[in-house]
């Protein structure tokens, strides 16, 4: 049942955007306790508060957001998160779903728009965008939060050494998640793989 007696964390890279968004929370739900968060921080591994949601600002690139999204989900495991978001292809949508998100706001929307989806998604449903019509259904893209990371470094041109430097791994691990990388984009190559990842990042 929804409340105004409840945490919510605001994390986005942006100051503006959080700020902004925390502002109007703290009007909208003054009796909310209210927390500005930004990605990376430490104040990320406080304790997750009783009846805590969760926004998050998702922004470019993609993989990267997804990923943090992977390691909020395991910090906080039962508070619902919704994405803040100007756009988000399907893809990316369903990749953000099977890493944990709960709902999705489009950041065109307006305060009480935010304040529904919260709603929707503290109640223990999900809130997500209906597919457009005419748009095939997505693939199901099920990277792991390693396979964002080495994907990341290889779209940025990375080695297999460097990639291997950067997230403290061997030289077999690395070909092994990239194999996997080939696999799920259905590339043969470095070149195929950046190319079809394109939208991801």
């Amino acid at each position: 049942m929804w409340s105004d007696k409840f945490c919510v964390m605001v994390v986005d890279e942006h100051a503006l955007s959080r700020e902004a968004i925390c502002l109007l929370l703290s009007r909208a739900l003054p009796r909310a306790r209210v927390f500005e968060l930004s990605p990376g921080c430490s104040e990320l591994n406080l304790k997750p508060c009783s009846g805590s949601l969760l926004l998050f600002g998702v922004r470019p690139p993609f993989l990267r957001s997804i990923n943090l999204l992977a390691k909020l989900r395991l910090r906080f495991p039962q508070s619902p998160i919704v994405l803040l978001a100007e756009d988000m292809n399907s893809r990316v949508l369903q990749m953000a779903r099977a890493r944990g998100a709960t709902g999705l706001f489009h950041t065109s929307g307006n305060a009480d728009d935010l304040l529904a989806v919260m709603r929707h998604t503290f109640s223990g449903k999900h809130c997500f965008p209906p597919v457009p019509p005419g748009e095939a259904p997505p693939v199901d893209f099920r990277f792991t939060p390693r396979q964002i990371e080495v994907l990341d470094l290889l779209c940025q041109g990375k080695s297999n050494k460097e990639i291997g430097a950067a997230l403290n791994l061997s030289g077999n691990t690395v070909r092994t998640h990239i194999a996997a990388i080939f696999a799920i984009l259905g590339a043969r190559n470095r070149t195929e793989a950046v190319v079809s990842s394109r939208h991801l990042i």
